[in-house]
């Protein structure tokens, strides 16, 4: 079995990360199904400040990005965390390695509110947030509405969480 390499991404990666994002695989399962021109990219990129982004390869073949946004609100600490694909198939065990590591380094983040949201047709992407010990974020509670002050959420997605201790 070889081994993820996983490194943070930085402004060389600038147009393989518009190139991720843009494949249909991706555009299918986001809040926008647009594709995203090269300006609106790049003045994203260099504006800003709080999102922390990692390649995931292996045998030196980029797999995936892993995403953190990191949001306050009232006090709280929110790490909204999402994945792109560079490829359009992706091995299972990979996307499970790669999904761990990167539940391992928010865990660092104590007291912190871990949010992801998946595509409801994303049948994979829901069933497995079960197996990294997510809740699904009832739109009725506090915490959701602390949330939603920060991050916009999609209708076409269910919300999970898990707090970080």
């Amino acid at each position: 079995m070889n081994k993820l390499q996983i490194y943070p991404v930085n402004d060389k990666h600038i147009n393989f990360y518009l190139e991720s994002r843009n494949m249909l695989i991706n555009r299918k399962y986001s809040s926008s199904s647009k594709i995203i021109s090269k300006l609106v990219h790049y003045n994203w990129w260099f504006s800003q400040k709080k999102r922390r982004s990692y390649i995931v390869e292996k045998n030196n073949k980029k797999l995936m990005i892993l995403t953190a946004d990191f949001y306050f609100s009232n006090k709280r600490q929110f790490i909204y965390t999402g994945l792109i694909s560079c490829l359009n198939k992706i091995d299972l065990i990979d996307l499970l390695r790669a999904v761990k590591w990167q539940n391992n380094k928010v865990n660092l983040y104590k007291n912190a509110v871990n949010i992801i949201s998946v595509h409801k047709k994303n049948l994979f992407g829901n069933k497995q947030q079960k197996f990294f010990k997510f809740s699904v974020l009832n739109k009725n509670t506090n915490l959701y509405r602390e949330a939603k002050k920060v991050i916009k959420f999609n209708n076409k997605f269910n919300t999970y969480y898990k707090i970080i201790k």
